[in-house]
């Protein structure tokens, strides 16, 4: 397969080269197309491509197709072919045969398909110059069909003639049908038939498929499976196409012909069945032969060409029957290659670097890595030498030089230079050989005019060379070369040599006085790294040095007037690496680099930007081209070689594409929804974004194609898209537009005659003329609506004036009133409190006559009525002033509202009243206590003061649906009825003007339940009760964030009592807090405010209260005042004189408000008295200060340096305990066995009794206690004498001086020894 493929390609090249390569490119399903066997092509009046595939028809704009559901017969044996066709007649209508058979036309209108013709069979279609139709079929013969009245008529019978496979009109008018067996010619005037047998065989079996017409008058006959026929015009005899050909360019006999093509060059195109696609120039009669070639991209797609179309830019157009259409245009591949797929499999050219061509035209090619390669275009034979072969000394060919007597200088990398003579011998030159060459890598060769040849070295600079004397001269470092890395050498003026290093830049060498010029001092370089690294060069005769750089682009010496450039990518070169600069014949350069070929013209004042033309890869060629590989030979043809091969090309062979580009516009979008283009569109003021698809109708290389748009009445200016071929106008205003664009082909041709579409945006319905005489309308009325409106503006300013001074004067009128209740009170409350105090006073004695002491108390009584009246006044006041604010806080609302409840029993009672109350468990719910607890007592005091005698007050609370609390007072009244009840929450308002009170309580319950966000509703139960229902929200989303209160008492109290824990040494425990009451209720709720930071214990009873403090020894206990068994008051007594527990604090609870009762108890020796109700807020804080004081002591004692019962003791009891302590520490302290055990038997308590009272009085345990103790007597001792150490241990207690000695440093933080220093 490899031999067979490579003398195709032998064919390929030795027709080729020398000349343009015919190049092939492809569309297919890859591409959008909708099925590979593209059995027919043509192009529209427009310019469209249509495509008929077995599986749709496709019209092609060059960027995207639109597919028909249209079907296409694709039949093919070896004696004949059924296909469907698509054809454009002479007024530009597209007729369509499907796979039905049956003709049919295009509506460009409604963009589909109608039948054009009711006959069936039909297998060709043509339109004379008459503009009649013909019909052949397959079956029925040949129909015509006028142009006027399109009335069909049977031209031949199926009797005369079999299948029709084509027809074609020669220059007489005469109609040529392709038929089965025969070809006939039909006259136009008579329709006269003549039968034609191009095989003369009158009988023959022969199929013709097609029948072309060549501008002499040459007829040429294509038939299925018996090859090509021709008659020229002077004779009557068709002949075999090989009566003209030479043998090389003859055609087979049994060539199954599909298609044929004559081009506007003249050119014969034949499609096969199997044998691929054949030219012949009908000029010269040479045969080109394309067939698929496995390996060349460039070759045909597939090798059964079923139809071949030429388009109106002369781009031919071949549909295969599997690789989509193939398709060739001459001017768009404008360079010759030949890479690997192309030659013998033992040959490589993949990474050439230098490249010759001798006098015979041979090409020799050196590659790094693959050797040397000699190709003969003349008899396409290959040669190659190799390192293995013994031919090279080495395969890294890096320069090649063919010089005056023919011998191929090779320059290798590491091998040295290799001589390959004329007479075939090889001779070789390196440091073992004869004739030495001290160098192994040579980057260039170069023989000036005297025929001195240079060599470029990477190690020894520049060598003065003669192959049969060896080195003559050597330039580098030591005489003056800035580097030994030589990269090219070429010949300026007066034999001077221009040098090229690697990394220093361009040098000029005189080798007659050789000596180094330094040329680059008389130029101004910005940049010395524009010319250091150095790939290229060329001087030309006008004095110019241009230096191809690797990474600085081409820069140029302007030798005559010593002036520099620069030419980079900025400036329109692909790249900035230059590998090559060749100069043509019109003094253009041509250029190699890492992005294909650039042609650049400098121009005359280099000052100016050149013209640059960039050739890449679209243009055929490789990316990436490599250092030293081109040449240029005497005819004018250059040579580049690059990673895949290498390219020739002679400039004047490169032309551009001047067929102008059709341009159409092929969508018209409004907010992404497409439009008809209909000229003078006239869209709603809504649709102002429009967009525009257009194509430019070249299809060889649409993305190569420039677009140039201008949107009349928007745009001022064209505006350039590249190769985009859409774009986008958003927020049109209302007006006339014109779209316009143009294009270029690939070669950058422009068709200047825009293409255009016209399209207008109407006014919206509020700028149409109507609408302004409404505008007029409606500014007068307007007008006199503003007029109206100032007049009752000013009104109404005038009057909210004088309302707003009336409203400031009330204001300040109410300030003054508050002002003036809040001095009141304060001031009453001086003059109150100056008279209560000596009334109290003087009800104690007890020498007091019993009416003296009536009048006392009855003064009393309304002193702390007033009191309480002043403290209504206080806080209505703060309420009006906003600066009450809630707290709101978690707790459990039902304990709280029962512990209220409880207090008011006992009053009830007094009253003769009878108290009931329902509270359920309400649980955890977030209210402000304060609030609550005035709420609550001001409705039981009014419920109190307003019930009559042995009436009953019930008291029910309830959770509603929506997590409220409702809470109804009802009480027995005398029948006293106000209509208009809401007065009552009026301030200083009252029923009964004789009854007491002063009518602020119910207007500040009112004030307070607002202030909960909550209401208040009062009502009449028939005529005998009345009933107040308070409903407030118990959530946390009901308050405002400020209104939470986030810093509570109780943490304070957790950190003291921790403190106090933590002074005893045991985190682990918390403190005892022993709880007295008989109310299940209130027990409840002081321990769901303990809990947290006590082990609360319970005792329902006085007795039972006594019995667990001597128990338990708590560290605080809360008791009620009145119970059973034992008061609260007796619980203290007991407790207080009793040495076990006096040192407990205690508060007492109490619902009575007797002072006698406060007295008594504190007589007792309690710590604290609260009344009841109590907020729970106002306990917390109590027991917090208790535990404090009692931290405050240790801290105290431990400060203090002896023990001192005096500053310990709180109660009678507690001194005589403490006095009774410090005499036995007096006598038992140095005493060593002296411990807790000892000490709990001289006190009479149980260890964890005298454990639990240390602690309370010093914070520390027994035992560390008596350590204390000891150490603070020694440091007394240390002081005030001349002790030792270990005889102050032994007389304070301690056994050992060295337990002694550590224990002193723990609590002291230094040794005694050190303590005594100090």
């Amino acid at each position: 397969m490899k031999i067979a493929f490579f003398i195709s390609c032998a064919l390929f090249v030795i027709k080729t080269y020398g000349q343009s390569q015919v190049s092939f490119r492809q569309l297919s399903v890859n591409d959008g197309l909708s099925q590979n066997s593209v059995v027919s092509v043509t192009q529209d009046s427009i310019g469209y491509l249509w495509l008929a595939t077995q599986d749709g028809l496709n019209k092609f704009d060059g960027n995207k197709f639109q597919i028909y559901n249209a079907f296409f017969v694709d039949v093919t044996k070896p004696t004949y072919s059924h296909l469907g066709k698509i054809y454009t007649d002479r007024d530009g209508h597209i007729i369509s045969i499907p796979i039905s058979k049956k003709p049919q036309i295009y509506n460009k209108k409604d963009d589909n398909f109608s039948p054009f013709s009711t006959l069936k069979d039909v297998s060709a279609v043509y339109q004379d110059r008459k503009k009649n139709y013909w019909f052949g079929t397959y079956t029925a013969g040949l129909f015509s069909m006028d142009a006027v009245t399109q009335k069909e008529t049977l031209v031949i019978p199926p009797e005369k003639i079999g299948s029709i496979y084509s027809i074609s009109e020669d220059d007489n008018g005469t109609l040529w049908l392709a038929s089965q067996g025969k070809i006939v010619s039909l006259n136009g005037e008579d329709n006269a038939i003549t039968p034609h047998f191009p095989d003369g065989n009158k009988n023959s079996v022969t199929n013709y498929g097609s029948i072309l017409f060549e501008a002499s008058g040459t007829i040429w006959v294509g038939s299925y499976g018996k090859g090509l026929w021709f008659k020229d015009s002077k004779s009557s005899l068709f002949k075999r196409v090989n009566t003209l050909l030479q043998e090389e360019n003859e055609l087979p006999d049994n060539l199954n012909i599909l298609s044929m093509h004559i081009d506007k060059k003249n050119r014969l195109w034949i499609g096969t069945f199997g044998d691929g696609l054949y030219k012949l120039d009908l000029n010269t009669f040479k045969r080109s032969h394309f067939e698929v070639k496995k390996h060349n991209p460039r070759a045909i797609h597939y090798n059964d060409i079923l139809c071949i179309y030429e388009d109106y830019t002369g781009t031919l157009w071949f549909g295969t029957d599997g690789a989509g259409v193939s398709f060739y245009d001459e001017y768009l591949e404008k360079f010759n290659v030949i890479n690997n797929s192309q030659i013998p499999e033992e040959v490589n050219i993949d990474l050439v670097r230098a490249i010759q061509v001798d006098k015979n035209d041979d090409v020799w090619i050196g590659t790094s890595g693959k050797g040397l390669s000699r190709y003969t275009p003349k008899t396409n034979l290959w040669k190659t030498y190799t390192e293995k072969a013994g031919t090279l000394s080495s395969d890294r060919v890096v320069s090649l030089l063919i010089d005056h007597d023919q011998d191929l200088w090779i320059g290798t990398q590491g091998g040295g230079l290799n001589i390959l003579q004329s007479n075939g011998e090889t001779a070789y030159y390196n440091k073992s050989t004869t004739i030495v060459l001290p160098t192994e890598t040579i980057w260039d060769i170069f023989e000036d005019s005297s025929n001195t040849v240079w060599l470029a070295t990477r190690d020894q600079g520049i060598i003065q060379f003669d192959k049969n004397k060896g080195v003559l001269n050597t330039f580098d470092k030591s005489n003056g070369l800035p580097s030994n890395n030589i990269r090219v050498i070429i010949q300026g003026e007066d034999q001077k040599l221009w040098i090229g290093t690697e990394e220093n830049g361009v040098l000029l060498l005189d080798p007659a006085a050789e000596t180094f010029i330094d040329f680059q001092s008389d130029f101004n370089i910005k940049d010395e790294n524009y010319v250091k690294k150095v790939k290229s060069l060329y001087y030309d005769i006008k004095g110019l040095l241009w230096v191809g750089t690797n990474g600085h682009g081409l820069s140029v010496f302007n030798l005559k007037n010593k002036t520099f450039h620069n030419y980079t990518i900025d400036d329109g070169l692909p790249n900035n690496v230059i590998y090559a600069i060749l100069p043509d014949a019109n003094n253009n350069l041509w250029l190699s680099s890492n992005r294909g070929i650039t042609m650049i013209t400098p121009p005359k004042d280099l000052e100016d930007k050149p013209l640059i033309v960039n050739y890449d890869n679209y243009d055929g060629l490789a990316t990436e081209f490599n250092t030293g590989a081109y040449f240029k030979t005497k005819n004018d043809t250059f040579y580049f070689g690059g990673l895949e091969g290498y390219y020739w090309f002679n400039p004047t062979d490169i032309q551009k594409n001047q067929v102008l580009p059709k341009t159409v516009i092929t969508d018209f979008e409004v907010f992404n929804t497409s439009f008809p283009l209909v000229d003078n569109t006239e869209l709603k003021y809504k649709q102002n974004t429009v967009a525009f698809t257009f194509s430019s109708l070249q299809f060889s290389l649409p993305k190569k194609n420039i677009y140039r748009y201008k949107l009349e009445n928007h745009d001022e200016n064209w505006i350039e898209l590249k190769n985009l071929n859409s774009v986008r106008f958003t927020n049109l205003p209302y007006g006339s537009y014109t779209f316009l664009v143009k294009s270029s082909n690939y070669d950058g041709v422009w068709n200047d005659n825009p293409v255009s579409f016209s399209f207008a945006i109407l006014k919206p319905w509020y700028l149409s003329n109507w609408m302004f005489f409404v505008y007029v309308l409606l500014t007068v009325m307007l007008a006199a609506l503003t007029y109206y409106y100032f007049k009752w503006k000013w009104r109404m300013t005038f009057s909210l004036k004088q309302e707003k001074q009336e409203s400031e004067r009330l204001k300040r009128l109410d300030e003054y009133k508050t002002k003036l209740y809040t001095n009141l009170s304060h001031e009453f409350r001086t003059p109150l409190t100056l008279i209560s105090g000596p009334i109290k006073k003087q009800l104690l004695t007890s020498d007091l006559k019993p009416d003296s002491k009536n009048d006392l108390q009855l003064v009393e009584r309304n002193i702390d009525q007033m009191l309480s009246l002043v403290d209504q006044l206080l806080e209505l006041s703060k309420l009006e002033s906003g600066k009450m604010t809630l707290k709101v806080k978690q707790n459990d609302l039902g304990l709280y509202l029962k512990v209220l409840t409880e207090s008011f029993q006992f009053l009830a009672e007094q009253n003769g009243l009878k108290l009931t109350a329902t509270i359920p468990d309400i649980g955890e719910a977030w209210f402000d206590a304060d609030s609550i607890e005035r709420i609550v007592n001001n409705l039981f005091s009014n419920a109190i003061k307003y019930t009559s005698k042995g009436g009953t007050i019930a008291f029910d609370v309830k959770k509603t649906d929506d997590n409220d609390i409702r809470m109804t007072f009802l009480n027995d009244i005398d029948g006293i009825i106000e209509k208009d009840i809401y007065k009552i929450f009026n301030r200083y308002y009252q029923i009964n003007e004789d009854s007491e009170g002063s009518g602020i309580g119910l207007s500040l319950v009112k004030e307070l339940t607002s202030l909960c966000h909550g209401t208040i509703e009062a009502s009449y139960v028939e005529t005998s009760k009345m009933k107040f229902v308070v409903n407030l929200p118990i959530t946390k989303s009901a308050f405002l964030a400020n209104e939470i209160d986030t810093t509570t008492t109780l943490q304070k109290t957790t950190s003291q009592t921790e403190m106090a824990t933590s002074a005893a040494g045991d985190n682990t425990k918390k403190p005892i807090a022993l709880v007295v009451d008989d109310n299940e209720d209130i027990r409840e709720f002081i321990k769901s405010l303990l809990i947290a930071d006590f082990r609360v214990i319970e005792a329902k009873n006085g007795f039972e209260g006594v019995e667990k403090a001597f128990k338990t020894i708590p560290d605080i206990i809360i008791s009620d005042l009145v119970m059973p068994l034992k008061t609260g008051i007796e619980l203290c007594q007991i407790l207080k004189h009793d040495q076990k527990t006096s040192h407990i604090p205690i508060i007492i609870l109490t619902g009575k408000s007797d002072e006698n009762d406060e007295i008594a108890g504190l007589n007792t020796g309690a710590d604290d008295y609260i009344t009841k109700p109590f907020n729970p807020k106002t306990l917390q804080i109590k027991i917090s200060n208790i535990i404090q004081s009692r931290n405050t002591l240790h801290q105290r004692y431990k400060q203090d340096n002896l023990f001192s019962p005096k500053e310990i003791a709180v109660t009678s009891a507690d001194k005589i305990f403490l006095e009774k302590v410090q005499n036995i520490l007096d006598q038992q302290l140095s005493n060593p066995e002296f411990t807790s055990e000892v000490f709990s038997k001289h006190v009479a308590m149980s260890r964890m009794q005298l454990h639990r009272k240390m602690l309370a009085y010093t914070g520390l345990s027994t035992s560390n206690f008596i350590r204390s103790q000891r150490l603070k007597q020694a440091t007394s001792i240390l002081k005030s004498s001349q002790y030792t150490i270990n005889e102050v241990a032994y007389m304070v207690g301690f056994s050992t001086p060295s337990y002694f000695i550590k224990c002193f440093k723990e609590m002291y933080g230094q040794t005694p020894f050190e303590y005594t220093n100090k």
